[in-house]
């Protein structure tokens, strides 16, 4: 099966920027299928992998025109659905292999007995043959809550992340007591806009009329940044 990339341009706004942003998207997407707090928000928390010499970090900054770095995501703090994402980048294109996990597949690895977990697709075959062979590892978490707008018809998707925080040396993806750190001075907001081969032209006219500054790292590397 070929891979399908997509664009996916990153932007840092003020908080008040991305409200005003929030009600004017709201007036021409939908609202994703994660959106169940009074507010729409939802809760991400995101588990990264990385090799014990810090290479997906290093070719983050680096600018490396091909890689990839493994995660574990889920939502809202419900461990029924977990997911291994693996995410590639080419330039400002992506694309993400990925595999539902069990509480009990994560507990393994966070245990470190990622020999124990099933093969049955080629993304956990990789990302287990990797955690066993290559020295990977979990390296750091993010903590954020997403405003996240969809467009059907074209497949576009525009998300806006408030209270970006860094786990520091907290591993536990099931640990919610232990503070984390802030990232972005003045509570900055993460505008991403995905998609495919167009941007409609109503979404990009919105867009335009907000103050922006393109995002040069991602949320990854600012929370590595920050240890």
């Amino acid at each position: 099966m070929s891979r399908r990339y997509r664009h996916e341009i990153k932007f840092l706004i003020s908080e008040n920027i991305a409200q005003i942003l929030e009600s004017r998207l709201a007036l021409l997407m939908d609202r994703d299928r994660h959106s169940v707090a009074q507010d729409y928000s939802y809760f991400i928390r995101s588990l990264y992998f990385d090799t014990l010499d810090g290479d997906a970090y290093a070719e983050k900054l680096d600018g490396v025109q091909f890689r990839k770095k493994y995660r574990i995501r889920f939502y809202n703090q419900d461990p029924s659905f977990m997911k291994l994402e693996c995410k590639h980048k080419h330039d400002q294109m992506t694309y993400k292999d990925i595999h539902r996990l069990s509480e009990a597949q994560v507990q393994q690895i966070l245990d470190a007995q990622a020999w124990e977990v099933t093969k049955n697709t080629n993304v956990l075959s990789r990302f287990l043959l990797a955690y066993q062979y290559t020295s990977l590892q979990p390296v750091i978490m993010v903590d954020y809550y997403r405003q996240a707008f969809v467009y059907e018809p074209l497949d576009v998707r525009v998300t806006l992340d408030y209270h970006v925080s860094s786990g520091a040396y907290n591993k536990d993806l099931f640990d919610f007591k232990q503070g984390s750190v802030p990232v972005f001075e003045n509570n900055d907001v993460v505008l991403e806009v995905k998609f495919n081969e167009i941007l409609p032209t109503h979404i990009a006219t919105v867009l335009q009329t907000i103050p922006k500054t393109r995002l040069a790292i991602s949320k990854f590397a600012y929370c590595r940044s920050v240890l």
